[in-house]
């Protein structure tokens, strides 16, 4: 098959307005937290070949992602709003 990577994704950066978007990781619990004011209406979890390993479509205004059956390594987190995306890498 075709396989194509985001260049935003994998490098990192922050898109659009995302003031009020956040995405923390606890080493402790191996969880990704979410939070927002607005919606969130996807998040996406890939690795470093550019692999989906985790995709979750909370319309909430927080989520968790765990982290805890992963391999350690680098991920790299895409949260998505009504309003803004926002990528971080996270080491685990």
């Amino acid at each position: 098959g075709i396989f194509e990577v985001d260049p935003s994704v994998v490098a990192g950066v922050l898109t659009d307005n995302n003031d009020d978007l956040s995405v923390v990781y606890n080493s402790g619990s191996q969880g990704i937290m979410v939070s927002s004011s607005q919606e969130i209406t996807m998040i996406i979890v890939y690795n470093l070949n550019g692999v989906v390993v985790e995709m979750l479509f909370p319309m909430a205004t927080e989520a968790a992602v765990s982290l805890a059956d992963y391999a350690s390594g680098m991920y790299v987190v895409k949260a998505v709003t009504t309003t803004a995306t926002q990528t971080q890498k996270i080491i685990k």
